[in-house]
């Protein structure tokens, strides 16, 4: 495990691209509100107007640059730092998708690396990934007290690193349903921005319009706030930001019967079960993915194939095979490779593509099979490695 927990941060920290992937985001955020900013601060009112109402004796261009302003970026902040990390969410599932396509996971399932060794290892090495991009962006904040006071940048920083923390299992999640890691990517993306943010949002507003707005609007965000770590983030950062506004008070999310509002111990807690259930899910799924290929066919076997006549020093490598089963590691004969009367029928196929092989290797010996095009090599070997369920037999790696 630890050294799954090793290869993905030095695989992180050999990919430029795993660096911009993580980056970028935070530059991307900084644009659009430097363009926001630049647009609302040309849009305001001329000095010395006072067409609006409740300003505190302040002239409507004072008001407007002192509350106005501060308020949209507050609210502007939480929704597009949630769209540039979704762009990029699907990064974490590059390294198990390579892996997967690579052969590699077979390997170390056969090698005795469980579900939970693997994704553990994967997680707590991400956790630390997320801690670089958690830093930066809670140093770029103290310069903007507009969006977020100081006193409350670590608040921000613990939501940031359990916001990505739960993407990144989202994403472990959704690695099993992709083979390859560039369409994963950006499939992701739009799962994440449409699937799982603006989507939830459309359709709340939608019912909301159709029946009571307030009520329908404020119980679906509630809903949405405990079910998704984008509205959980959402949420909660925009609390951070508002509940010190005096005019904004009104705004501030608050859960439950007794409207008690967000804080951290609130978000940590929801953060918390949605990481556990997503990363439980992502466990399930892969040990029962590992347990499919051990698991025989439900169809019969086939029709023997034609069997050429058998050497007598096969049959004897037969026979010691047979005797080998259950010996120590420490006998001379024992076999590290062990396959007894190995067969295979394909679904639908009326004949064995595999007919009763058996063969062992000792440590140290180099092994091939031998035979034309169709011969069962690669199907053998495939059994063997658990990329293929077997009909009968009784095949062995390791012991």
């Amino acid at each position: 495990m630890f050294v799954i927990f090793l290869h993905r941060l030095q695989n992180y920290y050999r990919s430029t691209t795993q660096w911009v992937a993580n980056l970028l985001p935070l530059v991307f955020v900084a644009i659009m509100l430097f363009v926001l900013n630049s647009i609302l601060r040309a849009s305001a009112p001329e000095e010395g107007t006072n067409d609006i109402q409740d300003t505190g004796g302040r002239d409507d261009r004072t008001y407007y640059l002192e509350e106005i302003v501060p308020m949209v970026m507050k609210y502007w902040f939480s929704g597009v730092t949630i769209i540039s990390y979704s762009i990029t969410a699907g990064m974490s599932a590059v390294l198990p998708l390579k892996e997967k396509k690579g052969g590699l996971r077979h390997m170390m399932r056969l090698f005795g690396l469980g579900p939970f060794e693997y994704w553990f290892a994967m997680f707590v090495a991400d956790f630390i990934i997320v801690l670089i991009p958690a830093f930066v962006a809670s140093i770029a904040l103290t310069g903007f007290d507009e969006i977020l006071e100081r006193k409350a940048i670590p608040e921000f920083f613990c939501d940031f690193v359990l916001f990505i923390t739960a993407i990144n299992c989202l994403s472990y999640l959704f690695s099993h349903a992709f083979s390859d890691p560039d369409s994963a990517i950006k499939n992701l993306s739009l799962i994440y921005i449409f699937g799982f943010f603006i989507g939830p949002l459309v359709a709340t507003l939608i019912l909301s319009a159709v029946v009571d707005f307030e009520n329908v609007f404020s119980s679906a965000l509630e809903f949405w706030f405990f079910v998704s770590p984008f509205y959980t983030f959402l949420v909660y950062t925009l609390n951070i930001c508002i509940r010190d506004v005096e005019i904004l008070q009104d705004t501030v999310f608050k859960v439950g019967a007794d409207d008690t509002v967000v804080d951290l111990k609130i978000a940590a807690g929801v953060y918390a079960y949605q990481i556990i259930v997503i990363f439980a899910t992502v466990v399930l799924i892969d040990w029962l993915i590992s347990r499919r290929y051990k698991k025989a066919d439900t169809h019969a076997p086939g029709e023997l194939p034609p069997i050429l006549p058998i050497h007598q020093d096969v049959t004897d490598h037969e026979d010691q095979v047979r005797q080998a089963g259950g010996l120590s590691e420490n006998d001379p004969e024992y076999l590290q490779v062990r396959a007894v009367d190995l067969c295979k029928t394909y679904s639908g196929a009326k004949q064995m593509a595999v007919c009763k092989n058996t063969f062992g290797v000792k440590k140290g010996e180099v092994y091939g099979l031998l035979g034309p095009n169709g011969a069962g090599k690669s199907t053998t070997f495939g059994m063997m490695a658990m990329q293929f369920s077997v009909t009968s037999g009784e095949p062995e790696l390791m012991g």
